[in-house]
């Protein structure tokens, strides 16, 4: 849910209206949620600290 709050919070500090923001499809807002918090993958643990 917290991701959720921020995910709108940024939306509408670029310019979205929070209308716009509420009507978009749940299936679309988690499947950027998903891309945003996906992990980071590396071969190289100092990659992972950069």
């Amino acid at each position: 849910m917290e991701s959720m709050d921020k995910f709108a919070r940024d939306l509408m500090k670029e310019g979205k209206d929070i209308n716009e923001i509420l009507d978009m499809p749940v299936h679309y807002v988690t499947e950027i949620l998903r891309e945003k918090n996906k992990p980071k993958q590396s071969s190289s643990f100092f990659d992972l600290l950069s």
